[in-house]
This record gives C-alpha cells, structure tokens and sequence, in this order.
C-alpha cells in the first residue's frame, strides 16, 4: 500500500469512528443498531448478526500497524489533525454523553468504577488502539530516497583516494518532521519517558490494540447482555415451534402413504391412528417447550438476583420475541388435507351387531334405567330392520335385558339413527318405542307387579289367567285369556295374577312409547 492510500484510510477510520459513536448517529451496515447502544449494554438493542463488525476497527488497524512496522512506510497526515483528533473526539462524545442522559449520567455514581460503565472500556480501549495508528512513525525522520548520490564506507573503501577526494559532496538534506515534539526540557523522567515511547512506540501500539480486541471481545461476545439472552431464550421457544410444525409435517406424510396403500379399513381406525401419531409430536414438543422454559427461567433468576433493570430487559425481550414466533405451516396443513380427503373415501362396513351394543351402553329407557354393559354381554339383540339413505342408516333392534325383582326378563325395541362422518359411524340417536315385562305366574297363588305409570298396557291374552282387585271394602276378580271377553282393566298402581292353567306360565306385558 503507497503512502498515499495509507494516508485516506487512516483517515476514514478516523471519520468512521468520529461519526460512528455518536448517539445520535444511525449508521447504515449496523442495521436497526446504533453505536450508542453498543455502549451502554443495559441499554442495547443488538442485533447479534451485526457484532462480528464492531472487530473490524481494532483489527484494520493491527493490520495496518503490522504493514508499517514490515515496509517503514511514511504516512503523512498534518501535525494539527493528529493532535486535535482525540481531543475533539473525546469532546463529542462527552457531549453525547451528557446530551442523551440529561445530564444524569454522572449522578449517583456510588462506586467509581461505574465510570467505566458511562464511557464503556471496550470502546475506548478501540478507539486509542486506532487513533495511535497515526502517530506511527509520526516523530521518525523521511527515509532519505536511493538516488540522492549518497556512497556507503564500502563504496569510498574501493575507491582510490585521489577518486574520493574529486567527488562533490553535497551537504545533507534537512527534512521537515511530521510531527514535531514541543520545545520542553527533556531531562529527568520526561525525556527517559519519551525515550522509551519512541524506542517502543510499536510494541506499544500492538499492546494496546490487543488490549483493544480483547475488550471488544469481551464486551460482545462475554459480557451479559440482556437483550441477547432474551433474544436467545426466545430463539429455543421458536426452535421449538419450527421443529414441532417439520415433526408433524414429516408425520402426517407419512401417514397419507399409510392411506394410500388402503391400510385402513374402517375411518375411525384411520383417525385413532392419526391421533396416537400426532400425539407422540405433541409429547416432544412438550419436552422441547419444558426445557426452553426451564433455560429461560434459570437465566432469568440470574439477571434478578443482580438488580436494576436488566431482568425487566431480559424478560421482554423474551416475550415480545417468544410471542411472535410465526412457522410456516402451509406443507402440515396441505398433508392435513390430503388425510381427510383419503378418510373420507373410506367405505366404512355398516354397524352391527357388536357396534350397536356398544353404543346402546349409558342410554337411559324409561322404566328400564340405564342399559349396563353386562345387561347387553349375556342377553341377545336382534335387528328387526334397518333403512339407509345415503349416508343415513336407521335401525329398529329389540334387546332381551336381565331380570329385576318382579319381571324374569325385560324387553326394549329401540330405534337407532347413524350419520356417516370422519369418525365412521357415529350414533346420532336412539329412542324406545316399546318396552316390555315377562313375569311368571303360579297355578296356586297370585303375585304382585307394579304397573308403569303414564303409559298404555297391552295384557297378554295367549294364556288364561286372574286378576285380583282388591279394595277396602270389596275385592273383584277378573279372568282374561284364549276364548275369554275382552274386558277392560283397571287402572291400579299394583295387580294381583295367577294362572288359571294347571302349570306356570309366563305372560309378558308391554307399553308403548307415548
């Protein structure tokens, strides 16, 4: 690099760090950043793709350093701009300072090392390592040029004298320092001090720029920041979310091949296996959550057990971010689809037996209670009919349930409605429409049996049989059966019968829905 291009870069280096640390400055490749955020961490809204650009002014001017202390090339810059450069530097950014915290910013300042929180080391520590960079051989002499005519002791020693004396000697030329040093006393320990700057004026710039690089090291990527912790915390809930939706999105595609090569016979076979599959994403994503919770709430202990403001940070940054988490779900919806297009082409078998027992299980009927699963388990059922429309199917089926204390059977017609759904056959409806008792009845003596209430009874007449009505003041018999009158019943809460035959029969009285 000419001395020329070494000059304008330094230069930009300054201006980009005069301009760049100010807080009213946006800089432009930072993104949404400002410098001012970067030093006051409390305070800082990073984003942490930008932090690898806060290396570049520390490390150009190693570079640099290391390019002059290899070529001890020159570089011109004026005396006045090296001097004032810091001295105006520092000014703004007091200023800045002052300006942007109305003046508070060195109020309340308990412990002195809070000022390093105000003017932030890491920064300072880049700025002089870059700033010393134009003072680089600043106080050294211009290298004199190869062609000034100049001899070496070699040159004379092979010359005869007669040679040396003839040769014109110029006398040497005086060159203008860049930077001249104040007319000062040098004795005592100014001049031993300036002797040991200017004989290890470069060992002291790359200490300083490596001090430099270690702060800004430390600063961003060591030292807590709030925001990006947060940030991250709220990048493992985020994780979670996204690798929940490609989980249930590399299941659910799966399963449309499942359906595609016709493993499933019924629909609500093919939905409880959908079910277990999606429940098995449901238990990861769970423990995903649990344990981003856990990182979230362990961090966030740490920033409260330290004070001031940067758990409140911390914690909404977390939300704000955690809140807005947005996975693309467009292929999971697109399989969920397809999954319910496939389920629905299945033909599911029209119920049976077996089904309609087990959906008649919990239904109450009037005077019957609530069919149990062992009235069903060891009685029978029969199908008196059945009518299908389209994916409606009715059915009128007759159970023989267990006894009770009068009836040694009693009896049920029900009428069953299904729809065909996503679920297959599912029960819509079911109501009785005729329910019934069986009693026996001895050829030597009556017994007692409740009538239902509210409803009409149909006697048996296929067997001869008398019925005792009994008052306070009289009792009345009638007799009923094969080539009997038909007579009409009374209405009693209790009746009294017996057999009229010489054997036990069996007669079963029924009631209508009303």
């Amino acid at each position: 690099m000419n001395q020329n291009n070494q000059t304008k870069l330094i230069l930009l280096s300054i201006g980009m760090l005069l301009g760049a640390f100010l807080p009213w400055v946006d800089v432009p490749f930072l993104g949404d950043v400002t410098p001012w955020e970067i030093m006051f961490h409390e305070e800082a809204r990073r984003l942490p793709a930008y932090r690898f650009i806060f290396l570049a002014f520390p490390l150009t001017g190693l570079v640099i350093l290391l390019k002059q202390m290899k070529t001890g090339s020159q570089i011109d810059i004026a005396n006045d701009v090296l001097y004032k450069v810091p001295i105006c530097t520092f000014g703004i950014m007091l200023l800045g300072i002052l300006v942007e915290s109305e003046g508070k910013a060195f109020r309340g300042l308990d412990d002195p090392g809070d000022l390093f929180k105000v003017f932030d080391i890491g920064f300072w520590m880049t700025f002089i390592s870059s700033i010393i960079l134009a003072f680089e051989d600043a106080a050294e002499h211009r290298a004199l040029p190869k062609d000034r005519g100049v001899h070496t002791a070699e040159h004379f020693a092979s010359q005869p004298v007669s040679q040396i004396q003839s040769i014109p000697v110029s006398p040497p030329v005086a060159r203008e320092p860049i930077f001249r040093l104040p007319n000062v006393d040098w004795s005592g320990a100014w001049n031993v001090t300036r002797t040991f700057l200017l004989k290890y004026k470069i060992h002291l710039g790359v200490a300083l720029l490596l001090a430099g690089i270690m702060a800004v090291v430390y600063h961003v990527f060591i030292k807590a920041d709030p925001v990006a912790d947060g940030k991250e915390m709220a990048a493992m809930v985020c994780a979670c979310h996204e690798d929940d939706v490609q989980r249930r999105t590399d299941s659910l595609t799966a399963f449309v091949a499942r359906l595609h090569d016709g493993q499933f016979d019924r629909r609500q076979d093919a939905r409880d296996a959908l079910d277990l599959t999606l429940s098995r994403c449901d238990q990861e994503r769970a423990h995903c959550q649990s344990e981003a919770d856990q990182a979230y709430n362990s961090r966030y202990v740490e920033y409260a057990a330290s004070g001031g403001e940067v758990a409140g940070i911390f914690r909404d940054t977390y939300q704000t971010l955690s809140g807005s988490c947005d996975p693309d779900h467009g292929q999971e919806r697109e399989a969920q689809t397809e999954i319910d297009r496939l389920i629905a082409k299945i033909q599911d078998p029209l119920p049976d037996v077996v089904q309609l027992k087990k959906d008649l299980v919990g239904q109450q009927v009037t005077a019957i209670g609530v069919i149990a699963l062992s009235d069903l388990t060891d009685k029978g059922m029969e199908i008196l009919s059945q009518e299908q429309v389209g994916d409606h199917i009715e059915y009128l089926v007759e159970l023989t349930l267990g006894s009770d204390a009068y009836a040694e059977t009693r009896h049920c017609k029900m009428k069953m409605s299904y729809n065909l759904g996503d679920y297959g056959w599912q029960l819509t409806s079911s109501t009785w429409e005729e329910i019934g008792f069986t009693y026996r009845l001895y050829p030597d003596r009556y017994i007692e049996f409740p009538r239902v209430s509210g409803l009409n009874m149909t006697y048996p007449l296929d067997h001869k049989i008398s019925w005792r009505f009994s008052d306070w003041w009289s009792t009345t018999y009638l007799t009923t059966g094969p080539n009997e009158p038909r007579v009409e019943i009374p209405t009693r809460d209790k009746y009294a019968l017996m057999s009229l035959e010489d054997r036990e029969v069996l007669v079963m009285f029924r009631y209508l829905a009303g």
